[in-house]
């Protein structure tokens, strides 16, 4: 067990652990609905083939359909046809919805090759603009999960694998404000719902985006952050991931052993995002 290896840093993995758990199953039952709604009906219409063959009407019914709007909504019949076709020498039976063929008539009909029960009177059309806008949005529903997924796992390797001697930079910076937000300002006050944060400016650092003299903010859930009483004073720190919107650091106030991990960013940044 190393000097970094504090409660703080635990609770942070912690909550990477428990993070990542969530966006699984959330991403399992998204990805599915976004399968079977959005992509998997434009799949369907492009690859599925369509022959047309003789068909005999031989019988006539209706089913209950729902129609109408919100307030006006209430129940019709339908009226349906059977139909009698030979495929390959198999005869099958299907129904559709129509007003004008009767029993007894002749017709064409065109039968989906990957399910013979699956007949049309009118030539199936291929994916509509919906079908696609239901694949986009699958799509990015899937690529959104699956990049959580890997950002997070990443900042877990980076975290299980972090040393000074790896860091990406270190800096020194002099505290100014320390202040906690609620993350969710309907919620409780409690640790798991507070954004504790120090904000000052950077006395020193070897860090491209934020060089010497520059305006930086560290923050943290509340669980992961030690108080406010024990945060006064300068932070020396290492700064070990940086991601697409997020650059991690471990950090102290200089002369305790309470290490833990925060968020950097910029003081202006942060302040025009909660506006």
């Amino acid at each position: 067990m190393t000097e970094f290896e504090t409660p703080y840093v635990k609770k942070f993995r912690k909550g990477l652990v428990g993070s990542l758990v969530a966006i699984v199953l959330l991403g399992l039952l998204f990805g599915a609905m976004a399968v079977f709604i959005g992509i998997r009906p434009t799949y369907e219409k492009l690859t599925t083939g369509w022959e047309q063959v003789e068909a005999t009407a031989v019988d006539e019914g209706s089913r209950k359909v729902r129609t109408g709007g919100r307030r006006s909504r209430h129940t019709v019949d339908r009226r349906t046809v059977t139909f009698e076709y030979t495929v390959n020498g198999v005869q099958h039976r299907s129904r559709v919805d129509d007003r004008q063929i009767q029993v007894g008539d002749e017709v064409m009909v065109w039968v989906s090759e990957k399910d013979a029960t699956e007949i049309s009177l009118a030539k199936p059309t291929g994916p509509s603009g919906w079908n696609w806008v239901g694949t986009a949005v699958g799509l990015v529903v899937i690529a959104g999960f699956a990049l959580g997924i890997i950002s997070n796992v990443h900042r877990q390797i980076a975290l299980r694998g972090f040393s000074p001697d790896h860091a990406k930079g270190s800096f020194v910076l002099d505290v100014r404000k320390i202040s906690d937000s609620l993350e969710n300002p309907q919620g409780e006050s409690k640790d798991y719902n507070v954004r504790r944060s120090v904000s000052g400016v950077m006395a020193t650092s070897n860090l491209a985006k934020y060089p010497n003299g520059a305006s930086a903010r560290i923050h943290g859930r509340g669980v992961t952050v030690p108080p406010q009483h024990e945060l006064a004073g300068p932070h020396e720190g290492y700064h070990f991931y940086n991601g697409w919107a997020t650059d991690l650091v471990m950090v102290r106030r200089q002369g305790s052993a309470d290490w833990w991990v925060g968020e950097l960013s910029d003081v202006v940044k942060e302040a025009a995002s909660t506006q």
